[in-house]
């Protein structure tokens, strides 16, 4: 995963060789990785541009290789005999 998405960062056109991108492991969760990339632009206004470009590329990469996006964990409401079901108090 490392590799593929650092793959993309260095090919990209817009993205700087100097510092270097870079890819970390930044949270393990509900039998997910999470990741996250850094790379560095001339421009700060063309970041949101090149971050779209390189997820349309990416998205496909992963199906590619088989590597499946982690889908939101569903929550489960479950209501007793003897209780109604009340959504979880806020504090308030």
């Amino acid at each position: 995963m490392r590799e593929l998405l650092l793959e993309r960062l260095r090919a990209h056109p817009e993205v700087l060789g100097d510092p270097p991108a870079a890819v970390y492991l930044s949270d393990v969760r509900d039998g997910a990785l999470e990741f996250t990339a850094f790379a560095y632009l001339a421009s700060a206004r063309r970041a949101f541009r090149v971050r779209s470009e390189l997820l349309f590329q990416i998205v496909p990469d992963l199906k590619a290789h088989g590597i499946a996006l982690a889908g939101a964990s569903p929550v489960v409401n479950v209501a007793l005999a003897d209780r109604a079901m009340e959504p979880a108090s806020s504090g308030d």
